[in-house]
């Protein structure tokens, strides 16, 4: 068997041509890995963001426009497709978890799931008592409200958790290796 021998790179065509594959190999599973955390940051920051965006702006100027209640059939409505994105964070957050075999950034992905399950199923209590014909809602809605609130605001703190974990950024130890199970977050 006769192989051309490379003298700039010392090595036989063939040997070489391994060698290009596996380097290639590398470079395509540094895409996906790269890609994939990409998309996992960007349906975060979708997620994170629009829930972020909506109590900040949204819920204050709808309020003084059209009052509280008129504001909350509005946010009945959002809140549904804010739902959905949520659940679909989750199955990428389980996946993250899975992939990076990490428990912290698992049981954070844990908690949340337990969180979007009282979400939507206080969204479905909150939204019986909601009379679409008159517009108007119970006086003890509000009071029932309070709950979603605090679930909210759960899910709000959990997001920077886990942005800590899935942050392109990650903190650096002393011997240089990225150590990408811990949160960036001091």
């Amino acid at each position: 068997m006769r192989t051309d021998h490379n003298p700039v790179a010392g090595s036989s065509s063939v040997a070489g041509n391994v060698s290009l594959d596996n380097r290639s190999i590398g470079i395509a599973a540094r895409l996906v890995s790269s890609l994939w955390s990409l998309a996992l940051l960007l349906a975060w920051a979708y997620w994170w963001g629009g829930l972020s965006f909506y109590a900040i702006a949204v819920v204050p100027i709808a309020t003084e426009q059209i009052g509280s209640t008129g504001q909350g059939f509005v946010t009945r409505e959002v809140t549904q497709w804010h739902n959905i994105w949520f659940m679909v964070v989750l199955v990428l957050l389980f996946a993250e978890a899975a992939r990076r075999r990490s428990i912290p950034l698992g049981c954070t992905s844990v908690m949340l799931l337990g969180v979007c399950t009282g979400l939507c199923l206080d969204h479905n209590y909150l939204s019986q008592q909601m009379d679409d014909l008159h517009r108007t809602v119970p006086e003890r809605f509000y009071r029932d409200h309070a709950v979603y609130l605090w679930l909210t605001v759960i899910e709000w703190f959990l997001g920077i958790i886990v942005l800590g974990w899935i942050s392109p950024v990650q903190s650096i130890p002393e011997n240089g290796k990225r150590h990408r199970d811990a949160p960036s977050i001091p």
